[in-house]
């Protein structure tokens, strides 16, 4: 079976067994997927996993040199945005600086298996990435960082499929240059177990990955596909595509076949909603305040093109300015509405340094659009898959004198998965 037909057809399992409903059946993974799990040969590619925004772990460390975690749970373990100290760990540094030397010391640590919620008090466990890994294992593409049980015994061929972890806060393109430096690392790891189980030398045994993405990651997948590890152009300028992911470092293998699951290749009113109004991760849990949402510019190159006109101005449905600061502080919105005062202010940050903050993150949101939207000829093998059950917000309108989510009014909805339009 040709390697492609494979992943597709993994990927549609995949549906089928996070499809919901009161009559839902598991299947025995195990019992009808034992013996293809455990035939693997070096002509099967292997697979990165690279999760959306939210999906990857992060933790930082104490005084003492011991982890904490920042984000992965919801417990009383992560960092509290209800606190000054927890604001500050999960926010990254807003101030009139170049995007990537805003840092902390914050890190990834592991795409989420699981998350832990807490509520009243009453400990629960909710499955995060796990089934799709179930679903990948179950073809033979087997994770060695996740010990998923007995569902599938997965053999000793754990060099197939890796689950790429990245800091979701930060820009995108700083993400996809770590995405390139992890395939150059795990290139080098399985060369070394194709040597020691196939012979030869690893020049013998090139690697070309296959990606299944997932929302924000597909665009990170998208970006190392068409420009590789190279930055955005410092001028400015709509950089020419490469495809310098097709042959990364030039060793005979790159990126192949790349699945897309729910990309948000168009942008997402979701990220201007949780750009206003903050984020809730469900009832009796802390709240993410604006203040703390618009410190990632991640969320910044989520939002849709302004030429799509799917943010429109309330008094005369003239489509929004999303990309220039000027509209988000006369509109009062995010970083520029007085309510977050008292947030930015826990994070030390002042009026002035929020707003240049604020025009770096659109300018390089609005110039990270223009590098994927950029015109080329179909190259590397992509597969979408996009969800059409779900009545998705789909227009926006902008009502700046009112105050709080009144200020966004939905306008109309379309078919999606809740977040992203098909």
């Amino acid at each position: 079976m040709p390697r492609t037909i494979a992943l597709t057809l993994t990927l549609l399992l995949l549906l089928v067994l996070t499809a919901c409903g009161p009559q839902r059946l598991d299947a025995d993974l195990g019992r009808i997927y034992d013996r293809a799990a455990m035939t693997h040969g070096p002509q099967r590619n292997p697979v990165i996993v690279i999760p959306g925004i939210l999906g990857s772990q992060l933790i930082d460390h104490d005084d003492a040199g011991e982890p904490r975690l920042v984000w992965g749970a919801f417990n009383g373990r992560a960092a509290n945005p209800r606190t000054a100290a927890g604001l500050n760990r999960i926010a990254l540094p807003i101030a009139d600086a170049p995007l990537h030397t805003l840092t902390d010391a914050v890190i990834a640590d592991g795409a989420l298996e699981r998350i832990d919620v807490s509520v009243l008090g009453l400990p629960l466990r909710l499955d995060a990435y796990r089934q799709i890994m179930q679903v990948l294992g179950a073809a033979g593409y087997l994770d060695p960082d996740l010990a998923i049980g007995s569902a599938v015994d997965y053999g000793q061929d754990h060099f197939t499929c890796f689950q790429f972890a990245y800091d979701w806060r930060r820009d995108n393109v700083d993400s996809a240059r770590a995405l390139m430096a992890f395939m150059a690392e795990k290139r080098r790891e399985i060369q070394a177990a194709r040597v020691a189980r196939f012979g030869g030398r690893p020049s013998d045994h090139p690697v070309t990955f296959d990606i299944v993405a997932h929302s924000m990651g597909g665009l990170i997948a998208r970006y190392a596909l068409r420009f590789g590890d190279a930055d955005l152009p410092a001028d400015g300028s709509t950089p020419a595509v490469t495809w310098a992911g097709l042959d990364a470092g030039g060793s005979g293998g790159g990126i192949g076949t790349v699945i897309l699951i729910g990309t948000p290749n168009a942008g997402a009113v979701a990220a201007l909603q949780d750009l206003v109004n903050g984020t809730d991760i469900g009832p009796f849990l802390p709240r993410y305040p604006a203040a703390v949402i618009g410190s990632f510019p991640s969320v910044y190159q989520l939002l849709p093109r302004t030429r799509h006109a799917r943010v429109l101005m309330n008094a005369d449905d003239a489509p929004a300015a999303l990309f220039d600061a000027g509209w988000w502080k006369a509109s009062r919105l995010g970083l520029m509405d007085p309510a977050q005062a008292k947030p930015l202010g826990r994070l030390g940050v002042q009026p002035d340094e929020a707003e240049a903050f604020l025009q770096r993150a659109l300018a390089r949101a609005e110039h990270f659009h223009r590098a994927l939207d950029a015109p080329a000829p179909p190259r590397p093998d992509l597969r979408l898959f996009v969800g059409d059950a779900v009545d998705t917000p789909d227009v926006l309108a902008v009502d700046p004198a009112r105050h709080g989510t009144r200020r966004l009014i939905t306008r109309s909805h379309a078919p999606g998965d809740g977040t992203v339009t098909r």
